[in-house]
């Protein structure tokens, strides 16, 4: 075989190569991918199929309150705003979402504090004609370092979450009960300064 004959035929030979490999990247990249949302946008939706059912998150904006500690001891409310994913946006969900947040932050700053007892759980949010209703956990009854001014704060910071909905009147429960024992601590007495004799609670000027 003559070297001309055997150039061409080595030619022909990588072209065919070539195309193969062409058709393999195109149908590779022709394959769906999963889309990442670009950060710093105010929202998107993201979802995901499991079997049949469809999870879709939408992000939003929650708004809730720390404790803020001086370097004297004093302490201040102060607000703070994050944006969360959630399963749905509903008045309730992000009333929820932000009064947990009371008891566990999602986030750490120096100097600022949880409002709440970290065991906190809120088992209920209630809209209802004459304002909301809140059931907490038991844990609630349980501050860490209880005083009439974290009592007085905590108590706005709780009436105040509803305030950012337009609802003015919170009606507070603990384990379905607007008074009496839970745990050894009776629900009235909250801390032990305060308390919630006088419900509903409006919020804080």
């Amino acid at each position: 075989m003559s070297k001309d004959k055997k150039l061409r035929m080595w030619i022909y030979f990588s072209l065919l190569v070539a195309a193969l490999l062409i058709v393999v990247l195109a149908v590779h990249f022709s394959k769906p991918r999963d889309v990442v949302p670009p950060t710093g946008t105010s929202s998107f939706t993201s979802s995901c199929s499991t079997g049949n059912k469809e999870n879709t998150l939408y992000t939003a904006t929650i708004t809730f309150y720390m404790f803020r500690v001086s370097d004297e001891g004093d302490i201040s409310l102060a607000t703070v705003s994050i944006t969360s994913s959630l399963p749905d946006t509903s008045t309730e969900t992000l009333i929820k979402t932000a009064l947990e947040y009371l008891a566990r932050p999602p986030l750490s700053i120096d100097g600022f504090y949880p409002v709440l007892p970290e065991k906190t759980m809120v088992r209920s949010v209630e809209i209802k004609e004459d304002g909301i209703h809140i059931d907490f956990s038991g844990d609630i009854l349980f501050p860490k370092y209880p005083s009439a001014t974290s009592e007085s704060l905590a108590l706005c910071a709780i009436a105040g979450i509803p305030s950012f909905y337009g609802i003015d009147n919170t009606y507070i429960t603990v384990e379905g009960k607007a008074k009496g024992p839970v745990d050894g601590r009776y629900v009235e007495d909250f801390w032990g300064h305060v308390g919630l004799y006088d419900q509903p609670l409006h919020p804080c000027k």
